[in-house]
């Protein structure tokens, strides 16, 4: 119920900001004429000399004066007599005039033109409101000493302390329009009253009522039996008075709110009162009730919102959801505790769990933001033990280069996001939550700073060994500095860390590398050789296996020669204009020897490292190796050429990379052949063949894929492709999508996470069925196990006023067999009813539907 506050904007009954304490009457050219003077401020009232009068305009004009009384006989007036012009005219009017007029220059009007959207809703305007002036501002029709005001009507009355207009009573300011059958405007009380058939039109809403009153000493205002519409949020409703008071306080008596057409209301709150403070930003509203499709629905005997940007403290509008765990049914709780700092408090109730508290805290400040946020069930009904979940998230940078981060997330027991938290796939998919700080500092060319990292493993199956090493913590240094002309560039980086783990061999490892580079650019041709020297230092918990050493070492001496090339061919178009095509042939050589002293590290635990998936890294990377752990010996030489494709507009249209490595020397590192080993090798003396690939078909469609293709078996060892199409916006927000993909990778045998080929098809769409109706569809079909690993299905209304997501979705999720490390896991089929309600303008009913749709469907936004 935040719009109500823009009922005001409807008042725009504040006509006449000058206040008028004498008269007196003047005549000109065969025209009576009336002003009313004060504060710089003219009212003119004019009336045309009847023809054959043989009284003098001198006469007529002391003769008034004398006496005060009306200056025009109503009866004489020719019919349609009346109107209003801007005092200072060359020629008169040909009616009877009045001006209202100011000694400041008019304030300009800085709304944007309003335009409609289909099915009967207002669109907002093309302007950002929340740039426009502030609410309080903008009550008023005239902001004193302001806007020039322009009226007109069928007879005019002028008395000796009223003004009376009477008949088709128009009254003009600008872009704003008032609209009436009679209007009075009397001197000594400062009150215009407008009775008839009552309407004020100004570009942001539109009022009408029966009967309105301004006092415009004040700028209070009053209307009767109203009904209004504000187009900038496409806003509407009935209240039998609107009444604003002089601290801009508005008060709206038995009034409705919605943002739905008139002819197709799917929800509407009545309240008996709303109250409305423009100047703090606050509203509140007694004995309110929601309506759908005219039917009440839910009461509330209080509620408080904040209009406008400002926020306050207040009851939210309640979740409700239907999940693995039962209703869950939440009451959220606002805190506004400062303009700096925020909390929510929700107490929620879950069928199969219990009651259990959930809480939020955020803070900002010159330097970092927080959020801090937990829950907590006592004596869970289903595990019947106390159950709990923590989350941190800290992001903070200042000018001087220092910069920090905190992730940090934690539950009471591996099962918790997945009892009680059906709100994101990600989530039920999740083998580990992390927990990590870092803190930074970098100047020019230096950068150094402190990690420090941790995880929870959720899937309790895993066996130990393959669990993550928590980081205790890392100190690092990095110094790069870019090759300029003349200069070599110069690379330096030093890192200390300490590892730890349950059950695995834990210690320090120190690594540091230094290596310099000299590109050189000639015609096209780019050569970039390379030196350096990397060391490897541990300082282990155990002795290696076999062998009384904790302090195992190596260091690796390394060189490399980078040669790239550009072709550059220019074809004419039909059009004469002109298309670009690159071709870039690559050669580069790399050599990393061992020391021949160095102690031997075959049997040293894997911190943090991992094998290279990435063909990039692959092809021309210094090492196939991820991490820290090991310096992997390399005599070979990469070969690749990369074609580029530019249309004629100057944009990339396209780019296929092939490459391939050819090792002149069998290596094994860990005790296993690296051919074996690391996935993206076809044997011991060459890589499989790497290709990347992407492809602009047009504005809409997209095409990308990679691969890793065998030569010798003349098999795939790896590779994908995904086809994406983004069409025009569809009605209610968003776009036509339609994807489809293609995975696959072989099994490996020295990769323990991947123990059997992995081969899906995927398939996804978003797509109009009408101007409100849109289809929501993923399907991906697990080809090795033969059974659907994903569908969804879904249908999303959208319109003006309502917002409504039924999504039904069937997928596998992995469940351990039992809690013994290493036990296994059974494939379980999760089957989830999502229902999500939005009424526009007013709230939300529903919980974390968008993440499981952006996840499922690549490309899919929600609009908010």
């Amino acid at each position: 119920m935040t719009q109500p506050r823009a009922v005001v904007l409807c008042i725009l009954l504040v006509l006449l900001p000058a206040q008028a304490s004498r008269a007196e009457t003047i005549a000109n050219d065969g025209w009576l004429c009336r002003d009313i003077v004060e504060q710089g401020v003219t009212i003119r009232s004019c009336k045309s000399q009847p023809a054959g009068n043989p009284k003098t305009a001198a006469a007529q004009a002391g003769e008034s004066t004398q006496s005060m009384q009306p200056a025009i006989d109503v009866k004489t007036a020719p019919p349609a007599s009346a109107a209003m012009a801007v005092e200072g005219a060359a020629a008169p009017v040909e009616s009877a005039a009045a001006t209202v007029e100011s000694a400041e220059a008019p304030i300009k009007s800085t709304t944007a033109p309003v335009t409609s959207a289909s099915q009967g809703c207002n669109a907002a305007p093309a302007g950002n409101g929340a740039n426009d002036d502030s609410t309080a501002a903008n009550i008023d029709l005239v902001k004193p000493p302001g806007t020039p005001v322009e009226a007109s009507a069928l007879e005019l009355n002028l008395l000796e302390n009223v003004a009376e207009y009477v008949g088709e009573v128009e009254i003009t300011s600008g872009a704003a329009k008032l609209k009436a059958q009679r209007a009075t405007y009397n001197r000594v009380s400062q009150v215009v009253e407008l009775e008839g058939e009552i309407s004020a039109d100004v570009p942001m809403a539109k009022v009408q009522g029966a009967r309105a009153e301004v006092n415009l000493s004040d700028n209070s205002s009053h209307i009767e039996d109203a009904e209004y519409e504000l187009r900038d949020r496409g806003t509407r409703g009935r209240a039998d008075s609107i009444s604003i008071d002089a601290q801009r306080r508005v008060s709206i008596d038995n009034g409705s709110y919605t943002r739905c057409p008139e002819n197709n209301k799917h929800w509407e709150v009545r309240a008996g009162r709303i109250a409305l403070d423009t100047e703090n930003g606050q509203g509140s509203a007694r004995d309110a009730t929601l309506r759908l499709y005219n039917t009440p629905v839910l009461y509330f005997p209080y509620a408080r919102f904040p209009i406008g940007d400002q926020r306050q403290s207040g009851l939210l509008f309640p979740r409700l959801s239907d999940t693995r765990a039962g209703t869950d049914l939440a009451l959220p709780y606002y805190f506004n505790i400062a303009p700096n700092i925020d909390a929510t408090l929700t107490p929620r109730f879950v069928s199969e769990a219990g009651y259990l508290t959930e809480g939020e805290l955020r803070w900002l400040n010159f330097f970092d933001e927080w959020a801090l946020s937990g829950a907590y069930i006592g004596d869970d009904d289903k595990t019947n033990q106390d159950r709990w979940l923590l989350d941190i998230k800290e992001r903070g940078e200042a000018q001087n280069g220092l910069s920090s981060e905190i992730v940090f997330t934690r539950t009471s027991d591996a099962n918790y996001l997945r009892d009680l938290s059906a709100s994101s796939i990600a989530v039920n998919r999740s083998t580990h939550l992390e927990q990590r700080a870092s803190v930074a500092w970098h100047k020019n060319y230096l950068a150094l700073g402190v990690n420090a990292q941790r995880f929870q493993t959720l899937d309790t199956s895993l066996q130990q060994s393959l669990r993550p090493y928590a980081t205790e913590p890392e100190l690092w240094l990095n110094y790069q500095r870019p090759a300029s002309a003349g200069q070599v560039a110069t690379h330096l980086e030093l890192r200390a860390a300490s590892y730890q783990h349950d059950t695995l061999t834990g210690g320090e490892r120190g690594f540091g590398q230094l290596d310099f580079e000299l590109p050189i650019n000639w015609r096209g041709l780019e050569i970039t050789p390379s030196l350096g020297l990397q060391h490897l230092q541990y300082n282990l918990d155990s002795a290696l296996p076999g062998r009384n050493e904790r302090k195992p070492s190596q260091t690796a001496r390394f060189a490399a020669f980078d040669v790239s090339a550009n072709w550059l061919k220019l074809k004419k178009q039909a059009d004469n204009t002109v298309s670009r095509r690159v071709v870039t042939p690559r050669l580069r050589y790399l050599h990393r020897a061992l020391g021949s002293s160095a102690s031997d590290t075959q049997d040293i635990p894997l911190f943090d490292s991992k094998w290279h998936s990435s063909n990039t890294q692959l092809l021309f990377g210094n090492s196939r190796i991820a991490g820290y752990d090991l310096l992997e010996p390399a005599e070979q030489l990469s070969a690749g050429v990369t074609h580029a494709v530019f249309a004629r507009e100057g944009y990339q249209r396209g780019e296929l990379t092939l490459g391939q490595v050819f090792f002149f020397d069998r290596r094994t590192l860990r005790g296993i052949d690296i051919a074996s080993a690391i996935s993206g090798l076809e044997s011991e003396t060459r890589s499989a063949l790497l290709g990347d690939y992407r492809w602009q078909h047009s504005k809409r469609l997209q095409s990308v894929g990679n691969l890793q293709w065998q030569s010798d078996s003349n098999r795939m060892q790896r590779g994908s492709w995904q086809l994406r199409y983004r069409g025009d916006e569809i009605p209610g927000g968003g776009r036509q999508l339609a994807n489809l993909g293609y995975r696959y990778w072989r099994a490996n045998p020295a990769d323990l996470l991947l123990a059997e080929d992995i081969e899906q098809v995927d398939a996804s769409v978003v797509t109009a069925l009408n101007d409100s109706w849109q289809l929501l569809a993923r399907y991906q079909y697990d080809l090795t196990g033969g059974r659907s690993a994903e569908s969804l299905i879904g249908l999303q209304f959208d319109d003006c006023c309502l917002q409504l997501r039924l999504v039904y979705r069937d997928g596998l999720i992995y469940a351990p067999l039992d809690d013994a490390p290493g036990a296994g896991v059974r494939a379980v089929r999760d089957h989830t009813f999502y229902i999500q309600v939005e009424f526009k303008g007013l709230a939300g009913v529903g919980r974390g539907l968008q993440n499981v749709l952006e996840e499922s469907i690549f490309g899919y936004e929600v609009n908010q």
